[in-house]
């Protein structure tokens, strides 16, 4: 009991990591930085809501224009859209809910993590190291002693003491990442067919099979250079975009100055009444294909953490917007003379002839592949963080860029989406039919950010009721309308993209629930220190004396002495207390502890980063020589074991204890890193139903999971291969 005492004290002093995250920030501040952001940002953030208008008049007006009114209704809606959805929505309220400047699905979970006091993923428990580590958050939020409101207090609450709650928030974080994944997928067809599709427009008697193979193998091309990373690639995305824009802006003056000069009557909210006041039913489901003008705008908050709220505003609101809004516009103008050619929209508005006709189709190759190259980033960064939560098996991350921390290629994930693109594009075969599969994705998942912005507003911010509901029932409604029209396209294609996401989010289950079984049953049996070692004589004799270097411990199963090896072993162990099985194993086959012997815990934080300065927490024990340390991650951290790493807890050590054997560093090389391996059985004294669901989730999916496509967590550690050794246990649960 002592141990746990002394330990749990240690542990629980960490420090305040604002002036850290106060450095980091400041290098986004300033005018030349915010510029170059914004900038960088153009190319990176905006590739897929920027080539939008490569299929949206197609996809809304499948079956022809019905009239002038409708066409003008159309128009007054994707502006209205873009700016209730993107400018007002996004770039004005979610991106204020930063998670210390990372933004994203993750970062929502994560401050309603935090402020609940509740764990990602909902293991372990929340310790009051953590709490000082984090309550700091972003300067907009409020100190938590100066909260007041009673809805903030009763759904903190709520969160905090049921399961229920905590459960049905973890589901919704999973449906909407496993929307973005399939998003993920579709974005690269969409897009490139959408961009390829100009070559028949042009030459008629392309056929459509030569659309769909050259479309596939430019695909399969962007796929296969995920490997080499985007460090360099990145550096042209923003010209591309750029270009991109500039030649959108070109086409759509001269098409607004030669075909109707005054299109701009569409800004008058007045046209989307008539709209549905003509259309009806036909003009809601049309809203399916109007809502593509916002596809891609998500990742105006996702990709928030390698920029700044100001830089992305700049970027969208500066060039986008504008770009957008005129395109749309210089496209609805030439429909107004050109109806019967509203499939071909993009390129059949093309003037200028044959030679900037092909530059233009050049052009927006690129942009196509930049914005596919955006969305395969983000499902990679999106995977990473699943992996964080314990919602997705561990796979290999492959670091691409050694400047760049967030650039990282999963080549199983990757491979996986190339196929599945490549099948999506060989069936839909064009972007009409695509797009009716593309919109249920995103649809889904601005509704889900609505939800957890609401929450974010009340237990975060403590914002009053009554204007969260007032802000919920606004942008829900909006949501919802959208949502709805996309749904009536399931039969026609969006049962794909519901069928990818309720595929991920089910697998997703499925190994969060194993991964808990695992966690509740090393929480039912944790054994401490003091049930394997006894203290020395003197010790036990006099519990305030502190025992020598080389006091000599004994076996509590045997008696004997404990015979101490020269060296230095590295046992892990999931819980923050208690011993590892591994432990345990080693000391009831050997009879023998190294030296130097650390117990240590790698834990996940509710934060994006920690510093290397405030990552490890060090702790000494009643025994000699047994060290227990925490050493801490935010979700977008990498663990590095390597012997630096180490070394660096032997220092901090030696500081809190004097009496420490000295490690040579051949000894921190040869360092015995000892990791418990685990296989989960079930306990045939279950009830049976219990017993044939745990069967078939835990025998049938989860373990052949573990053995034939998880990762060892250590495997993505760097810990040295020679010093790793794994010891099997079976958890019958």
């Amino acid at each position: 009991m002592v141990e746990a005492q002394v330990s749990l004290g240690t542990l629980q002093q960490d420090a305040d990591l604002k002036s850290v995250l106060q450095e980091q920030h400041a290098k986004k501040r300033g005018l030349r930085s915010t510029l170059f952001l914004s900038y960088a940002a153009i190319g990176v953030i905006f590739g897929d809501i920027g080539t939008s208008p490569l299929y949206v008049f197609s996809s809304t007006f499948q079956d022809g224009i019905p009239n002038l009114d409708s066409l003008f209704g159309a128009t007054s809606l994707i502006f209205w859209t873009l700016t209730i959805i993107v400018v007002i929505k996004y770039l004005l309220l979610v991106i204020q809910a930063d998670d210390n400047g990372e933004g994203g699905t993750f970062a929502l979970y994560s401050l309603i993590c935090r402020y609940c006091n509740i764990t990602p993923g909902n293991f372990s428990t929340v310790m009051p190291q953590d709490t000082k580590l984090v309550r700091y958050s972003s300067t907009h939020t409020a100190p938590p002693q100066k909260r007041t409101s009673w809805a903030g207090t009763k759904l903190r609450s709520l969160f905090a003491t049921s399961p229920i709650a905590r459960n049905a928030l973890l589901s919704v974080v999973l449906l909407m990442t496993s929307l973005v994944l399939g998003d993920a997928i579709l974005t690269p067809a969409q897009t490139v067919l959408g961009a390829i599709y100009g070559l028949q427009v042009r030459e008629p008697q392309v056929s459509q099979g030569v659309v769909v193979g050259v479309s596939c193998a430019i695909i399969i091309l962007i796929f296969s250079a995920q490997k080499l990373g985007t460090s360099k690639l990145g550096v042209a995305f923003a010209p591309i975009l750029l270009l991109w824009f500039l030649f959108n802006l070109i086409i759509n003056i001269y098409n607004i100055a030669t075909y109707q000069p005054g299109i701009f009557k569409c800004f008058s909210p007045s046209f989307a009444y008539y709209y549905f006041r003509d259309n009806k039913h036909q003009g809601w489901e049309m809203l399916a294909g109007i809502f593509l003008t916002v596809t891609g705008a998500e990742a105006s908050f996702a990709d928030l953490g390698h920029f700044s709220r100001t830089a992305i505003r700049i970027a969208f609101i500066g060039i986008c917007y504008p770009c957008l809004v005129i395109t749309y516009f210089g496209q609805a103008a030439w429909l107004v003379h050109n109806q019967d050619q509203v499939g071909n929209t993009f390129y059949a508005s093309i003037p200028f002839g044959d030679g900037f006709y092909w530059v233009t189709f050049t052009i927006a190759t690129a942009a196509a592949c930049v914005a596919s190259q955006t969305m395969i980033s983000a499902a990679f960064s999106l995977l990473r963080q699943s992996m964080f939560l314990g919602c997705f098996p561990r796979l290999t991350i492959h670091h691409s860029s050694k400047k760049v921390e967030g650039q990282i290629y999963i080549s199983e994930a990757n491979w996986l989406m190339m196929v599945l693109t490549v099948i999506v594009v060989a069936v839909f075969k064009t972007t009409t039919q695509l797009g009716n599969a593309y919109g249920v994705a995103v649809s889904g998942m601005m509704f889900g950010t609505t939800c957890l912005i609401s929450i974010v507003m009340i237990v975060v911010w403590d914002v009053h009721l009554a204007a969260v509901i007032a802000v919920f029932l606004i942008f829900g409604f909006v949501d919802m309308v959208y949502l709805s029209a996309n749904l009536t396209k399931v039969p026609h294609g969006g049962w794909l993209t519901l069928a990818i996401a309720g595929g991920v989010c089910l697998f997703s289950h499925i190994w969060h629930h194993g991964m808990w079984e695992k966690h509740v049953y090393e929480v039912k049996n944790e054994k401490k220190l003091s049930d394997h070692l006894l203290m020395p004589k003197e010790v036990e004799e006099d519990p305030s004396q502190v025992p020598s270097a080389d006091s000599q411990l004994v076996l509590a199963a045997t008696g004997k002495v404990l015979m101490r090896t020269p060296g230095l072993a590295v046992f892990y162990n999931d819980q923050v207390l208690g011993v590892p099985p591994s432990l345990t194993t080693f000391l009831s086959r050997s009879g023998s502890l190294p030296q130097t012997t650390i117990i240590l815990t790698v834990r996940r934080v509710a934060v994006s980063n920690v510093s290397e300065t405030e990552r490890l927490v060090v702790a000494p024990t009643i025994y000699p020589g047994v060290l227990r340390c925490v050493a801490r991650y935010g979700y977008t951290d990498i663990v590095d074991h390597d012997p630096a790493f180490i070394a660096s807890i032997l220092a901090q050590a030696a500081m809190a204890v004097p009496t420490l054997q000295k490690v040579t560093p051949d000894d921190a090389k040869n360092t015995m890193y000892i990791c418990t391996s685990p296989h989960l059985r079930i306990d045939p004294a279950h009830k049976h139903l219990r017993r044939a669901f745990e069967a078939a989730v835990i025998e049938g999916v989860y373990n052949p999971m573990v053995k034939h496509l998880a990762r060892r967590p250590w495997e993505s550690w760097g810990i040295p291969m020679n010093g790793l050794y794994e010891s099997h246990h079976v958890y019958q649960i």
